[in-house]
């Protein structure tokens, strides 16, 4: 068994081995624990070894490497180049070498166990090894293996797995990558938006936030209610310029957390660093952006009069798109924050209020210029970054809910981004075809899924679930000729991001006070032999339920909600009458036969809504 536990603040791994003897006489078992300078980052030397009785600990260059919870019957300690070492291991010869010196960096250090179990008896073995370097020897001495320590880590993970919920699909593939996704989450996310290295700062503050946002919604909140105070302790004892970019995006994110979760201290600690925030982020958007300059052309063709006037015109570059998704997220942040302090910050809500038409007309401003703007020719360099920052728009509008803008307009943008970036329903990334983004394409498929086209999405997802590793993980690239990760199996953090929210928004979306239900499910899901169960979805409205089923005459939809919403949406297949389709536990208001999607919407009068309909 393997687990991770946290001892006097510090972090180990924990391997604990049964020993169990079916035999019915008394037997001797023997088994070795080996120490060697290798890691998962290749050859890592071992100069000093040191074995202390005392704890049953190994160090390693003076760092503690390995502990044991019982006495080992020998220890021997070589080089790792050493061709005697299994005749020395299992010759009867019993000896403890304390330390070893190598000049190489090969030292190695065996530990042998001699076992005797009775007949059906049974010994447990725990094996630490810690994830980082203890502050000091002196910390460690006094550390042993407790039970506990086991029994508190595995009673987190099932708190965890109980508070992420349940889902089985109709493609059962689906149900490991949902759960392991939200487990990679989990573990990586704090490292990710905050790393120790200074240079680990590829991902911006948008990318950040997202992984938070699916963090939140794949149930993992008290992970994100760490995050939250982590994010207010370091940037609210920071003194510099607020920076939009980061600050719109991490108001957004933070301020997420008080819609999903039940237990909101982590926002009350931190409501002063919020409304700070939040004041601070109106000040700075009631001076104008500084508008970066924008390439201008001129004609100046040889047969034009030379007193005619020069025509000037915009070209398209990614800074204009770019600076138009800051501005959407200035818009978002500012609508959560009036949301949120709306009965705690009266004068500030008057701000934001006032401060929201401002940064609305800004964004219309800048989404006329895009749409006057002249495109590059294709095959301009600059292509790749415009590209790459229409899709970031895309996702933001998804992300975001934004229903302000022209629906045709993005339509078309990602009708363009699609047919030039996508190869074989991958994002290409680069001029070469060999390294292709497992996750991008992903993004466009959940704008799709938001603008209500079911049959566009589903082949995205089915492509990306080609390139699964071993673990139901997508790398960051992948190879399409090798079916594998272009560097390695890996295991991107926003990969599984992107699977959580896209998975997310098929089966439930939040649209201000209403819940939609299925608009982007493919329609084989709803006839499957194998139904769709989805139990305690994580949503504003509480923890969500779908039931997806068929009985010998009819086809059945139930949902089921926590917190009754103004309206619901259940959308159903294309080829269903729906004016045939009966409703229980909710006031049908409309019956949109006509609408992208056909879909029915009601008044929840219960918390479960079920739908029928005649196979």
């Amino acid at each position: 068994l393997l687990y991770h536990v946290k001892r006097d603040g510090v972090e180990y791994l924990h391997n604990e081995v049964i020993l169990k003897n079916i035999a019915l006489e008394r037997t001797t078992l023997t088994f070795f624990a080996v120490l060697r300078p290798m890691s998962v980052l290749g050859f890592e030397p071992i100069e000093d070894l040191e074995y202390d009785e005392s704890t049953n600990q190994i160090l390693a260059n003076k760092s503690l490497a390995l502990q044991a919870d019982m006495t080992p019957s020998a220890v021997y300690m070589v080089e790792a180049d050493d061709a005697t070492i299994p005749e020395v291991i299992q010759s009867d010869e019993i000896r403890y070498d304390y330390t070893k010196s190598s000049k190489v960096g090969l030292g190695t250090a065996v530990l042998r166990f001699n076992i005797t179990l009775s007949p059906a008896g049974t010994k447990n073995i725990v094996f630490a090894s810690p994830l980082e370097t203890p502050p000091d020897k002196e910390s460690v001495t006094d550390s042993k293996l407790e039970s506990y320590h086991r029994d508190h880590s595995i009673g987190s993970w099932y708190d965890f797995k109980e508070k992420r919920g349940e889902a089985y699909f109709p493609d059962e593939k689906l149900n490991s990558v949902l759960s392991q996704a939200a487990v990679s989450l989990a573990i990586q996310s704090q490292s990710i938006l905050f790393p120790e290295e200074s240079d680990n700062t590829s991902l911006n503050w948008r990318d950040r936030m997202r992984i938070l946002y699916a963090l939140i919604k794949s149930g993992g909140v008290d992970v994100a209610s760490q995050i939250t105070n982590q994010a207010a302790q370091i940037f609210g004892e920071s003194d510099v310029s607020l920076d939009t970019t980061i600050f719109s995006p991490l108001l957004w994110g933070l301020l997420q957390l008080q819609g999903y979760s039940i237990q909101k201290e982590s926002i009350q600690e931190n409501i002063e660093y919020l409304a700070q925030l939040a004041k601070s982020l109106v000040a700075a958007l009631e001076v104008d952006r500084p508008r970066k300059k924008v390439v201008e052309h001129t004609s100046d063709e040889p047969n034009e009069l030379e007193d005619a006037p020069l025509e000037h015109y915009l070209v398209l570059d990614d800074s204009m798109l770019t600076e138009f998704n800051e501005l959407l997220w200035d818009l978002s942040a500012l609508k959560e924050g009036q949301s949120y302090f709306a009965l705690t910050e009266v004068s500030l809500v008057a701000k934001i209020k006032d401060t929201i038409p401002l940064v609305e007309t800004r964004a219309q401003e800048k989404l006329d210029e895009i749409r006057n703007a002249r495109w590059p020719r294709p095959n301009d360099p600059r292509m790749l970054e415009i590209d790459r920052a229409i899709l970031d728009i895309l996702t933001s509008i998804v992300q975001l809910k934004i229903h302000e803008f022209d629906n045709k307009y993005l339509r078309d943008l990602c009708k363009k981004v699609s047919e030039r970036r996508l190869i074989r329903n991958l994002w290409k990334t680069s001029v070469s075809t060999e390294s292709l983004s497992s996750h991008l394409a992903l993004r466009i498929a959940q704008f799709h899924v938001w603008d209500k086209q079911r049959d566009a999405a589903e082949p995205l997802l089915r492509r990306a679930l080609e390139f699964l590793s071993e673990d139901f993980l997508l790398p960051e690239f992948v190879n399409p000729r090798t079916f594998g990760g272009s560097g390695g199996a890996g295991s991107s953090v926003m990969a599984a991001a992107d699977i959580i929210l896209l998975l997310s928004d098929m089966l439930v979306q939040e649209d201000k006070n209403n819940l939609i239900f299925l608009a982007g499910i493919p329609s084989e899901w709803f006839t499957a032999k194998k139904p769709l169960i989805i139990k305690g979805l994580h949503t504003k409205f509480g923890k969500t339920r779908i039931d997806i089923g068929l009985s010998a005459n009819q086809h059945q939809i139930e949902t089921g909600m926590e917190i009754l919403p103004e309206e619901i949406e259940i959308h159903v297949p294309d080829t269903v009458p729906i004016r045939m389709v009966k409703a229980y536990g909710g006031s049908i208001v409309d019956r949109a036969v006509k609408d992208r999607s056909p879909h029915l919407k009601l008044v929840p009068l219960s918390n479960d809504v079920v739908l029928t309909y005649h196979r």
